[in-house]
């Protein structure tokens, strides 16, 4: 009010220049009591503070660069051996070729069962041709029970090659003892043209070792009456059988070194050969050949 006792009443503050409302002070002979200069006319509107138009600088934060992984190695696989292809004809159900599918086939089955025809086996049971006596070839012959045949059926087309049926196994110790051509670590059997492999410190297939392996051959043989010289190296150990009998028997740890050994029979045809081998470790190989 004009008339208020505290208008240019009271002692100025020195360093206080202005009011709360930034009225300069004093506005009269001297400043009013209080916080505020009483002034002619409405009270001013403070002046607010001015927004800053200066902001701080932000320094990025460098993200630090992650190390790549190393490149996967390129692995060059070697492919399984070829699966055969069943064919099935339901008169190979007739496995000792008597006219009719009936219980003697069944028994001839079970004498076979787990087994590999050569193609020296007269009855062979693999009636779907799979290479392998199991139960598919039972099933089959379950199904012909009481089917008359009236012609013998052509025999798979491996038992009509001139190759060897290969069986390849692992060699693991069982109770301290190195155990070879054991049927339960088999890994699989396909057909060798020949017995002529240099596997150096390779595998000889999928699923085989490298060391601690061994084949067994299933095959045939042609040969005249008379004296025949069969040459044979192994690196490690091999047997050889002829006409069921052995003509050669080096189951040993050894470098591969050529062997000979004669074999003679009465009469020209065609004769049952088996060849066993085994690899120790090291470098593995093993040939064999006859006049």
């Amino acid at each position: 009010q004009s008339t208020s006792p505290g208008i240019d009443s009271g002692s100025c503050i020195s360093g206080i220049t202005n009011d709360y409302f930034g009225i300069s002070r004093p506005y009269g002979s001297t400043c009013d009591i209080g916080a505020y200069e009483f002034t002619v006319g409405p009270s001013p509107i403070p002046t607010a503070s001015p927004i800053p138009t200066t902001f701080a600088t932000l320094t990025p934060t460098t993200i630090p660069t992650s190390t790549p992984f190393p490149p996967t190695p390129t692995r060059t696989l070697t492919p399984l051996p070829p699966t055969p292809t069943p064919t099935l004809d339901t008169r190979r159900a007739d496995i000792n070729h008597d006219g009719y599918v009936n219980i003697s086939d069944i028994n001839a089955y079970r004498a076979q069962r787990g087994r590999i025809c050569s193609s020296t086996t007269a009855n062979c049971a693999d009636v779907n041709c799979d290479q392998t006596i199991n139960s598919l070839d039972y099933d089959i012959i379950l199904s012909q029970v009481g089917t008359a045949v009236s012609s013998q059926a052509p025999r798979c087309g491996y038992l009509s090659s001139q190759g060897f049926v290969a069986q390849y196994f692992n060699d693991p110790v069982i109770n301290g003892v190195r155990v070879h051509l054991d049927s339960a670590n088999q890994i699989f059997t396909r057909t060798d043209t020949a017995i002529n492999f240099n596997w150096g410190y390779n595998s000889p297939g999928i699923g085989v070792n490298v060391d601690h392996f061994s084949v067994r051959w299933t095959g045939s043989v042609q040969l005249t009456a008379g004296t025949h010289t069969f040459t044979t190296s192994h690196d490690d150990g091999e047997r050889v059988y002829v006409n069921n009998s052995t003509v050669h028997n080096d189951w040993i740890n050894q470098s591969a070194t050529p062997h000979t050994f004669t074999v003679t029979v009465p009469a020209t045809g065609t004769y049952p050969i088996v060849v066993e081998y085994y690899d120790s470790t090291g470098n593995a190989s093993v040939s064999l050949s006859w006049n």
